[in-house]
């Protein structure tokens, strides 16, 4: 009896407005193209339960102020639900699956823009997914100010947002600082988000032939 070869675990990744959850759809339609049996999910959320958990989570975000430690254990438990209902029983199959999001985010939201260690997010993460990260990370960079007008924001021409755009500037940087050192010991793979939606995708999908070869290989 031949064995299943495990499936891929991608994370789309990067601050608001990068275009990631855009590359996550047209990636996952090129997978299908080549006949690569893949899904896509999203974090929080994924599952029914990890849904609810988002919902809940934005609804607290609107009527109070969580701390960045507090928003990082919900999220924890959405993404344990996540990747054992989900991620690791599609991979066992031989599926792949494309995330848009993953604890690389909590990284740079509750740790760049919170304030949370770097080391203590990973410790706890590796935990609460039994030690599953993804293989690989697709970085959409791209700077703060573009990532603004794309959208719709305009926060460096208001003295009363400064916060914000500062806050948004650590959460890049840490984007940054992860794909410098490889954090998490996963593959990065960063990509110009910059550039058109056409010169992007067409990088995305050249990233995924290669990891493709590899697979099949």
């Amino acid at each position: 009896m031949t064995e299943t070869k495990r499936g891929v675990y991608i994370a789309f990744e990067g601050i608001g407005g990068c275009g990631k959850t855009t590359q996550s759809r047209l990636a996952l339609d090129y997978l299908h193209q080549l006949g690569i049996p893949a899904i896509r999910t999203r974090e929080p959320g994924g599952t029914p339960v990890a849904e609810k958990i988002r919902e809940l989570l934005f609804s607290i975000r609107s009527q109070d102020e969580l701390i960045s430690r507090e928003e990082f254990l919900i999220l924890s438990v959405s993404r344990s639900l996540t990747v054992r209902q989900l991620v690791e029983p599609r991979i066992a199959k031989g599926e792949w699956v494309l995330s848009d999001r993953s604890l690389v985010s909590s990284n740079a939201y509750q740790g760049g823009g919170g304030g949370l260690s770097s080391d203590r997010i990973l410790e706890v993460g590796r935990f609460s997914v039994g030690g599953r990260l993804p293989d690989f990370v697709f970085y959409y960079d791209v700077t703060v100010k573009e990532a603004q007008r794309r959208r719709g924001l305009d926060c460096e021409g208001d003295p009363f947002d400064k916060e914000i755009v500062a806050y948004w500037r650590r959460v890049a940087r840490r984007y940054q600082e992860m794909n410098e050192e490889n954090w998490g010991e996963i593959n990065w793979i960063r990509i110009n988000g910059m550039r058109s939606l056409e010169q992007v995708t067409r990088r995305t999908c050249g990233e995924m032939d290669k990891i493709v070869n590899i697979y099949r290989s």
